[in-house]
């Protein structure tokens, strides 16, 4: 009977650790401040939105790395952003989070342009989409390199959203650039608006 009351007890203060909780008239960015990892920062923006009919916030953090010592013996620092969703209960008080993806550095931390929702696959829920961009400028090429990113929808939050590849790949921008050599690339996915009529054109009605 001991044994099976502290395998409950545990059981409840696992699940009970998964819930963060907002306080009563807290600002998003005030409950992401609060609850931020200590070693990160909060970056570019925080947004409060609705994802299918579920209250969401979706952060941005800030986080300092270093390569293996045999990749990088010398040890400079490197930034990552984690990208971070919180699903809220239905009083907006408790929150349970989900890590959305990793961004890191190209020639230039990402700017995180539009965060947005569309039909991206077969079934009726909307995907969450995230356009980034990186400035790129070096002695060999010139320009703004764009990534679109498509996450699906799950009922059941996982640790992390899943990404998915293959239609990500169909409306990504990739480098919106000029080369010293003269050659010259310009993107057709470069905002919410050229995204949404790929998809369309792909065949997933809006």
């Amino acid at each position: 009977m001991i044994r099976l009351f502290l395998f409950l007890f545990i059981c409840i203060i696992n699940v009970n650790a998964q819930n963060i909780s907002r306080y009563k008239g807290e600002s998003a960015e005030c409950f992401i401040q609060r609850i931020k990892p200590s070693s990160s920062i909060v970056y570019d923006k925080v947004v409060e939105t609705s994802w299918n009919n579920t209250s969401v916030i979706i952060a941005f953090f800030s986080e300092t790395y270093l390569l293996p010592l045999l990749d990088d013996p010398q040890q400079h620092e490197y930034k990552r952003i984690i990208a971070t969703l919180f699903v809220s209960d239905a009083y907006k008080k408790n929150y349970t989070k989900s890590i959305i993806d990793t961004l890191i550095e190209e020639e230039s931390l990402p700017t995180i342009e539009h965060i947005f929702f569309a039909n991206a696959d077969n079934d009726k829920e909307k995907e969450l989409i995230i356009l980034t961009t990186w400035d790129i400028n070096n002695t060999s090429v010139h320009g703004k390199l764009y990534s679109t990113s498509i996450y699906d929808y799950a009922q059941k939050l996982p640790k992390k959203l899943l990404f998915l590849n293959d239609i990500s790949s169909n409306v990504n921008g990739g480098c919106d650039c000029t080369w010293e050599i003269g050659r010259i690339h310009r993107s057709k996915f470069k905002n919410k608006s050229d995204i949404i009529n790929g998809l369309q054109s792909l065949g997933y009605t809006q």
